[in-house]
């Protein structure tokens, strides 16, 4: 049932802004609760704590992981990595099936997690070798968290053993970014340093990386989408600024950024981004395709609107 008077609505903002904090933080992994938090999952599993590694990044981590143990089995026992999987979807399986309430709760998740989309291929794109087996991405694991919490804060009640397994994955995106558990050893990434996203939240940045970690592993992205610039040149047909072209990471396509070439009622120049073919390679080449004209005909342009 919900809450009267509205203050449902308002502690559920309330709710989702922390959990969106967390996503978002680049403030120092705490190490010993997330330490802590991982050893009681491994505990879980029958095991004693392992050796913890900390790595500046997720890049870091990818060159010192083991080799992906998603599949590996011994003597009938699985691998601590997919003890705490199973383990974990158990966990979320159990707590939504005591849930009978889709509204709020379930826009929260969504919400987040179209966030983590954009923050999990970024940061993946900065890593040499994406298959690194079983591994969690810490702090950009909020969506879930927060849904459930959103309806522990409505009044469900949830089993007080799932309670205290749910804090501990609480704790770790509380306090840390990614995590690879393996047999007996768990690397650990520190957060990034620096993060920018727009009004919505997204990865996004035009002048630069969006995010970027302490060992100078970076990644580029617009509004949410992942990004590689190619080449960057000065626009003839707008003096004074740049044209930047993008690879799109995750379609056959390229992105033209632009600075509009009117003036805004409050005095700025709008800079966009716009959809090219992948065959062109001049960010030149590629604004006068956008005119349907020639690099040297763009070039003598008056000024581009």
């Amino acid at each position: 049932m919900s809450a009267p008077g509205g203050l449902e609505t308002r502690s559920l903002l309330q709710l989702r802004d922390e959990w969106l904090s967390h996503a978002l933080s680049t403030a120092p992994a705490d190490r010993p609760a997330a330490e802590e938090a991982v050893a009681q999952l491994y505990a879980a599993t029958g095991r004693p704590p392992p050796e913890f590694t900390w790595v500046r990044s997720p890049a870091e981590a990818a060159k010192l992981l083991p080799a992906n143990e998603v599949t590996c089995f011994e003597d009938d026992r699985q691998t601590v990595g997919s003890q705490i999987a199973t383990q974990f979807m158990d966990l979320i399986g159990r707590m939504r099936g005591r849930t009978d309430w889709q509204g709020a709760p379930s826009r929260i998740r969504r919400e987040l997690r179209r966030i983590r989309s954009s923050l999990v291929q970024a940061v993946r794109s900065t890593m040499p070798d994406a298959s690194t087996g079983i591994g969690w991405t810490g702090q950009h694991d909020a969506y879930w968290l927060a849904e459930l919490d959103a309806h522990r804060l409505l009044g469900t009640r949830f089993d007080p053993v799932d309670l205290a397994l749910f804090e501990l994955w609480e704790t770790l995106v509380r306090s840390t970014g990614w995590w690879w558990p393996r047999e007996e050893a768990c690397v650990m990434a520190e957060r990034p340093v620096t993060m920018h996203v727009d009004a919505d939240s997204l990865l996004h940045n035009d002048d630069g990386p969006a995010v970027e970690f302490a060992d100078g592993s970076c990644a580029h992205a617009w509004h949410g989408t992942p990004t590689t610039p190619i080449a960057s040149a000065r626009d003839p047909a707008n003096p004074g600024f740049h044209l930047t072209l993008h690879d799109l990471l995750l379609e056959p396509a390229r992105l033209l950024v632009v600075v509009n070439g009117s003036v805004e009622r409050d005095g700025t120049r709008r800079r966009y981004g716009l959809r090219v073919p992948d065959s062109l390679q001049d960010p030149v080449q590629a604004a006068a395709w956008t005119y349907g004209l020639e690099p040297r005909q763009y070039s003598q342009l008056l000024r581009r609107t």
